[in-house]
């Protein structure tokens, strides 16, 4: 029997199209980070896992190891990575003041305030009342020949040491990302398309000397709906938000592998992904880094939201040397690495 998928997948990959990177259902960072990672939100050089459709920062590479942001430690032998500063990009107005990216299946109409409809099973909606600012690394083959050769060492770190359990292919190494100060979001899975589906969001600015929101959710079907920030306080918001996130997601040979092919790392633009591979390893139980990593077990949750042919890595055979090209970069004088065809290869948008 189908089931509904869960709100961050179904979020993912209804707004993966867009082509703006993987999709935050929250975009808000965690209350219980650093500050000086809370003022700033995402960013570039943030090496994290994507779980439940949060960023979930760990380290940052571009930041020395007695930073404050780098409050968990860092990977042994950590060596920041030196950008050249002169290839960060920034466009303030990516996404304008009030505009808002939806689903392809949903219909704008102008019903009573602001809102679209839909006959589909699976919608996603993003409002963003202040717009959004779009933030870019161009040094994408540095950076990724910097992510191969620490590759090894951050799963050490994220799993043997950390024990945060990150599924193999879950771990990111951030080249970009949009971020806003205030947003709407809405994700519907009803497994049904029977019903015609109407959602709609408000933002009214209130009558206060700081520039500042109330939110509002109106639906008529049950929807994962969520507005922000907090608007607690009269501070200032900072456009530490982020909506979506892009970068290197980073893989390793399971151990088993890894005994035959010597430190064997894949590593993908999520500019070149597919969104069949959005959600990849999150089922998976291989957990590289730690003294064993136990094998994806099988599923049988299925969704009438899950595209055509969505398949995770987990669920991928990856013994195939076709599939991984003799081209190899040395790391050291004990490891080599083995990169996809064309999965470092950046397409642009």
């Amino acid at each position: 029997m189908a089931s509904s998928a869960p709100p961050d997948e179904v979020y993912a990959r209804q707004l993966w199209p867009q082509k703006r990177g993987h999709p935050l259902i929250i975009p808000e960072p965690s209350t219980t980070l650093p500050p000086q990672f809370i003022d700033r939100g995402v960013g570039i050089g943030d090496v994290g896992i994507i779980k439940n459709g949060s960023f979930l920062f760990v380290f940052s590479a571009l930041a020395p190891v007695d930073d404050p942001v780098n409050y968990l430690g860092v990977p042994h032998n950590f060596q920041p990575f030196r950008p050249n500063e002169r290839l960060f990009f920034e466009w303030p107005n990516m996404h304008q003041k009030g505009s808002e990216l939806t689903s392809s299946s949903i219909t704008k109409h102008n019903i009573a305030v602001d809102g679209g409809l839909t006959e589909n099973p699976c919608a996603a909606v993003l409002n963003m009342p202040d717009g959004a600012r779009s933030i870019e690394y161009g040094g994408l083959k540095d950076l990724r020949s910097y992510a191969i050769r620490n590759a090894k060492s951050w799963y050490n770190f994220i799993n043997g040491e950390l024990g945060l359990e990150a599924p193999n292919g879950s771990l990111y190494l951030v080249s970009g990302c949009d971020k806003s100060r205030t947003w709407g979001i809405a994700s519907v899975s009803q497994g049904s398309s029977s019903n015609m589906i109407a959602l709609r969001f408000t933002a009214a600015k209130t009558v206060q000397a700081s520039v500042s929101y109330t939110f509002s959710w109106q639906t008529d079907c049950s929807t994962f709906a969520r507005a922000g920030p907090d608007l607690s306080d009269d501070n200032p918001l900072p456009q530490n938000q982020c909506l979506f996130v892009r970068g290197l997601k980073i893989r390793v040979r399971d151990n088993a592998v890894m005994r035959q092919m010597r430190g064997a790392v894949k590593v993908e633009s999520t500019e070149d992904m597919e969104s069949s591979s959005l959600s990849s390893a999150k089922r998976s139980n291989s957990f590289p880094g730690t003294s064993s990593s136990r094998q994806p077990s099988p599923t049988s949750t299925s969704s009438s939201c899950s595209s055509a042919g969505y398949q995770d890595f987990a669920d991928t055979p990856d013994t195939s040397d076709d599939e991984w090209s003799s081209d190899e970069e040395e790391l050291d004088d004990k490891h080599q690495v083995r990169l996809l065809p064309s999965s470092i290869t950046v397409a642009k948008v």
